[in-house]
C-alpha cells in the first residue's frame, strides 16, 4: 500500500530525503530498510539507520498535518514538488532499534577515529555549519545542527582499524 503525503515545505522534504540516505540497502537488514516516523513532544521525528550510520531529523509540528507514525519504506521524496511517497511496511517482527541511547552524552571527551568520508559528508550535508563531535574509544562521531528550524542529528560509526594501524 502506498501513502502519498504533501509536505508543507521544501525544507521538510529535504530533511526526510537526508534521513533516507541512512536506510540499509541489504535485504538481510529488513528492519533497517525502513524509516521510522513518530510524533512526540511537539516534533515529527524521522529516523533511519543502516548499521554504520544513523540520521535523525526532529521537525517542529508547526502546522503539519502529517499523521504517519510507524515504519515505512521511502519510495519518493520530491523536494521541488514537496511530495513524499511511502509504502507501508509488511509485518515486521523486530522493533526499530532503540537508538536514543546510542548518541554519546554531551560533554564526552573526544579522541581520534577514522570515518567513512561519504558517510560523514552525507551526515553533515543538512546544514552550512554542522557541529561534529568525535567521542572517546570506539564510539560513533555525531553530527548535529539546526537548519530552517529543523533539528538534525547524525551518527557515523568509526572504521575498524586495519592490523597495520594498531
Amino acid at each position: 500500500m502506498f501513502i502519498t503525503v504533501r509536505l508543507p515545505s521544501k525544507e521538510i522534504a529535504r530533511a526526510i530525503a537526508w534521513v533516507a540516505k541512512a536506510v540499509a540497502k541489504e535485504p538481510s537488514r529488513r528492519i533497517l530498510q525502513h524509516v521510522k516516523f513518530s510524533h512526540h513532544d511537539g516534533y515529527l521525528t524521522v529516523v533511519a539507520c543502516d548499521g554504520m550510520r544513523l540520521h535523525e531529523a526532529r521537525i517542529p509540528n508547526l502546522d503539519m498535518d502529517i499523521t504517519v507514525d510507524g515504519m515505512y519504506k521511502v519510495e519518493v521524496v520530491n523536494v521541488t514538488k514537496k511530495l513524499l511517497v511511502l509504502s507501508s511496511a509488511e509485518a515486521i517482527l523486530s522493533p526499530f532499534p532503540e537508538y536514543e541511547n546510542i548518541f554519546p552524552q554531551p560533554g564526552t571527551e573526544g579522541t581520534e577515529v577514522k570515518l567513512n568520508k561519504k558517510f560523514i559528508t552525507d551526515a553533515a550535508s543538512f546544514t552550512t555549519a554542522p557541529v561534529i563531535r568525535v567521542h572517546e574509544g570506539h564510539k560513533p562521531a555525531t553530527v548535529e545542527g539546526i537548519q530552517d528550524g529543523i533539528i538534525f542529528r547524525g551518527l557515523v560509526m568509526p572504521l575498524m582499524r586495519a592490523p597495520q594501524d594498531r
